[in-house]
C-alpha cells in the first residue's frame, strides 16, 4: 500500500474541536475544520485499514475452497480484490464511490495481466445491482452491510445477492457485534486521540469520538484529523454505522429466502460469548 500506519501519539498535543494550533502559530491563524466524507480520500482509508489481515486470509480461503467467481460489495480499494485474484478466482468488485474505484484501478494497473484480466470493477449501490454472470461467492467485507440503516435495505441487498449466486453459492460477510462498550458514548467534544496517520507524505493525528442511539441502532462515530506538520488541513468525518444482533441478523436472512449456514467469531470459532466484538455469517438461498 501506498500508506503506512503508526500509532504513536505520546507527543501530540491536542486543540479544541474544531480548531487547530501548530506550533508557533497564533489564535489570527487558526483554521477551520472542514466536514468530508469519510471515503473522500482513498489514501487515508487505506492507511486507517492497513494493519487488517485476518479477515483478508478468511474470506480468500473461504472463497478459494467454495469455488467459481466471486463478487465483492462494496470492495473499496481493493484490500481484499487484489488477494483473491492471487488465489486464482475471478473477482468483480462493486463500490458506490468512484474515488475508491478509481484507486483500485491505479492499484490493478501495478499487477501482472494475467492477475488483472480476472478483474472487473463496476460503480453500483449494494441495495440495488445488476451483473452479468453468477457467483459462486458474494462477500460483503469490514462492515460493509452496517452502512444499511433500515431492514429494506438490507432485505433489498440480500435480494440482489440471491439473484447473482449460482446453485449452491453463499453469501459471506461480517459486522460488528454490538458489545457494551460499543453501546455508550465516548470521546466528548474534543474526542480520544487514537493514533497517527501517514497519507500522502503528511502526518495526521486522528482523534475519535462516538454517539450511540438506542432507537436507531446507529453508531456514529466522528474522525478528526489534525496535521502534525506544515501544510495540510484539518479536517473531520463521520461514519454511521448500524448495529445488528446476531438474532436479528439470521431473521433478515430468513426473511429474504436465505438460510444461514454459519455464525461464526473472531473468523473461525463459533459464537460462545457476548464479548465478541465481530460476527461472521455464512448463508445459502433456502429451498423456495
Amino acid at each position: 500500500m501506498a500508506s503506512s500506519l503508526s500509532t504513536d501519539v505520546r507527543a501530540a498535543n491536542l486543540a479544541p474541536p474544531g480548531r487547530h494550533l501548530q506550533a508557533g502559530c497564533t489564535e489570527s491563524s487558526i483554521r477551520p475544520v472542514q466536514e468530508r466524507d469519510y471515503y473522500a480520500d482513498p489514501l487515508r482509508y487505506e492507511a486507517e485499514v492497513s494493519f487488517l489481515a485476518a479477515d483478508v486470509a478468511w474470506y480468500r480461503d473461504r472463497a478459494r475452497q467454495q469455488g467459481g467467481a466471486v463478487l465483492v460489495l462494496g470492495c473499496g480499494t481493493g484490500r481484499l480484490l487484489f488477494p483473491l485474484l492471487a488465489a486464482g478466482l475471478e473477482v468483480t468488485g462493486l463500490d458506490l464511490r468512484p474515488a475508491m474505484l478509481d484507486r483500485a484501478r491505479a492499484r490493478a494497473l501495478t499487477l501482472p495481466r494475467q492477475l488483472t484480466r480476472r478483474l472487473e470493477l463496476a460503480q453500483g449501490d449494494m441495495r440495488d445491482f445488476h451483473l452479468p454472470g453468477r457467483f459462486g461467492s458474494v462477500l460483503i467485507p469490514l462492515n460493509g452491510l452496517m452502512h444499511l440503516h433500515r431492514d429494506e435495505e438490507v432485505s433489498a441487498c440480500f435480494a440482489c445477492v440471491r439473484r447473482h449466486l449460482r446453485p449452491g453459492g453463499r453469501l459471506l460477510f461480517d459486522v460488528t457485534r454490538p458489545v457494551p462498550e460499543l453501546l455508550r458514548d465516548f470521546g466528548g467534544p474534543e474526542g480520544i486521540a487514537i493514533r497517527t496517520l501517514h497519507v500522502a507524505g503528511q502526518r495526521y493525528l486522528q482523534r475519535e469520538s462516538h454517539h450511540f442511539d438506542p432507537v436507531t441502532q446507529i453508531s456514529e462515530t466522528v474522525f478528526t484529523y489534525e496535521p502534525l506538520g506544515p501544510g495540510g488541513q484539518p479536517y473531520r468525518c463521520r461514519l454511521r454505522l448500524r448495529m445488528f444482533t446476531p438474532q436479528h441478523l439470521e431473521k433478515l436472512l430468513t426473511d429474504a429466502g436465505f438460510e444461514c449456514c454459519e455464525h461464526l467469531d473472531g473468523f473461525g470459532l463459533q459464537v460462545d460469548t457476548a464479548e465478541s466484538a465481530t460476527q461472521i455469517l455464512v448463508a445459502r438461498p433456502g429451498r423456495q
